[in-house]
C-alpha cells in the first residue's frame, strides 16, 4: 500500500473533519475517491486495487488517502505522484495542490498542538522623574541556510507533428506511440550526458499554434534522477537543454521525432517533503524597564534560504545563457502547470 497526503489551499478546515463518523468527514472523503480512484485504476488496470480517504488535517486541509496495490507490482513514487498531478486540473469541489503532494509507505501520524497557558502578571513600576538617554544596541537576527533538497526536473519541448484531440486520453494508441517516441529520445541523448540520469516520463501534451494553418505538438516531460546522491549533482537548466540542443543538431544521430531545438526549455522544481509535526507560531516578545520606559520587540529568528534550483529558460537565440528566476516552492509547480495550460489557449 502507497499513503497520498495532498493540500487543498481553496478549502476550508472544519473541526468535524477530524471525526471520521460525521457527515462533512464522509461526504468530503466520498467526493476525492470518486474523481481519483478511478484514475488510478485507469492508469495502473494490473496492479492498482483501491483508494480510501483516512484523514484529514488543518492547515488549510492536508488530505491523506490509502492506495491498495498488488504487491508484486507496485508502481512506484513518481508515477504515483504523476497521475495525481495530471488530475489535478480536472477535480471540483476540492483543489490539489501540486507541489505538496507526498507519497509514504506508512500513514502520517496527526498530531494535535495543544496551546501552552499563559499567565498574566502585572508588577507595579516606580515612575521615575529622571530622564536617562539609553543608546540602543542593534540586534543581530540569526538567519538558517534551508538544507538542499530533491527537485523535480520538468522538460518542454515542441516537436513537428500537428496535435490531435486523442493525445487528450493517455489510453489511446495516439497519446501511447508519441509517449513511447519522446521517452526513447529523451532516453537515449539523456543517459549518453549524465550518469545519475534514470528516465524520462511524459506527463502530458498540448496543442501549440504556430501559425494561422500550422500547429505542433508540445511535451512535458519529466526528467527523473538519481538525488541519492548530492543534490548539486543534478545537472542544472542550462546543461540540460543545451545537451538536448547538440544532439537535435547532430547529423549523425537519427530520432524517430523531429524535436525544434528552439523551443527546449527546463523548469527544476523543488519536492516539498511534508513534516506532520506542529511547529509553533512566531511570538513576539516585549520588555519593559522602568526609568525611563523602554520598549523593545525582539521578533522570532526568521530562516532565509535561496533556492538553488530555480526556473530557467534558455533563449533562442542563445546557446549557454539563461535567466533565473526565485521561485517560492509551494506555489512553482502550480505556476508552471498553470502557465503552460494558459499559453496553449491563446
Amino acid at each position: 500500500m502507497r499513503f497520498v497526503t495532498f493540500r487543498s489551499l481553496q478549502s476550508n478546515f472544519e473541526t468535524d473533519l477530524l471525526n471520521s463518523s460525521s457527515a462533512p468527514f464522509k461526504n468530503r472523503s466520498l467526493m476525492i475517491k470518486k474523481q481519483i480512484e478511478p484514475v488510478y485504476s485507469k492508469a495502473f488496470p494490473s496492479s492498482f486495487i483501491s483508494l480510501d480517504v483516512v484523514s484529514f488535517r488543518k492547515g488549510s486541509v492536508i488530505n491523506t488517502m490509502e492506495l491498495q496495490f498488488v504487491n508484486f507490482s507496485v508502481p512506484n513514487y513518481t508515477e504515483i505522484r504523476n497521475v495525481l498531478i495530471s488530475q489535478a486540473s480536472n477535480v471540483t469541489g476540492f483543489d490539489i495542490e501540486r507541489a505538496s503532494i507526498n507519497i509514504t509507505d506508512t500513514a502520517p501520524t496527526t498530531t494535535t498542538a495543544t496551546p501552552p497557558e499563559t499567565t498574566a502578571t502585572t508588577t507595579k513600576t516606580p515612575v521615575l522623574t529622571t530622564t536617562t538617554t539609553v543608546a540602543s544596541t542593534p540586534t543581530t537576527i540569526p538567519t538558517t541556510k534551508a538544507p538542499t533538497g530533491p527537485v523535480q526536473v520538468l522538460l518542454f519541448l515542441q516537436f513537428l507533428e500537428p496535435y490531435v484531440s486523442d493525445l487528450a486520453d493517455p489510453t489511446s494508441s495516439a497519446y501511447q506511440d508519441r509517449k513511447k517516441r519522446v521517452e526513447e529520445t529523451c532516453d537515449r541523448i539523456y543517459r549518453a550526458q549524465f550518469l545519475n540520469f534514470l528516465r524520462a516520463i511524459v506527463i502530458g501534451f498540448r496543442s501549440v499554434i504556430v501559425q494561422k494553418r500550422v500547429d505542433r505538438t508540445e511535451a512535458m516531460v519529466e526528467l527523473v534522477f538519481n538525488q541519492t546522491i548530492p543534490n548539486a549533482q543534478v545537472p542544472d537548466n542550462i546543461t540540460i537543454v543545451q545537451a538536448l540542443r547538440d544532439a537535435i543538431k547532430s547529423s549523425s544521430i537519427n530520432f524517430t521525432i523531429q524535436i525544434v531545438p528552439e523551443t527546449v526549455s527546463v523548469t527544476s522544481v523543488p519536492v516539498i517533503v511534508t513534516d506532520n509535526s506542529t511547529t509553533p507560531l512566531p511570538t513576539t516578545v516585549t520588555s519593559t524597564t522602568a526609568a525611563p520606559t523602554t520598549s523593545s520587540t525582539t521578533a522570532a529568528p526568521t530562516t532565509s534560504s535561496t533556492t538553488a534550483s530555480a526556473t530557467t529558460v534558455v533563449p533562442a537565440t542563445t546557446g549557454s545563457s539563461g535567466v533565473s528566476h526565485k521561485i517560492n516552492p509551494r506555489t512553482a509547480f502550480l505556476l508552471v502547470l498553470l502557465l503552460w495550460l494558459l499559453s496553449s489557449q491563446q
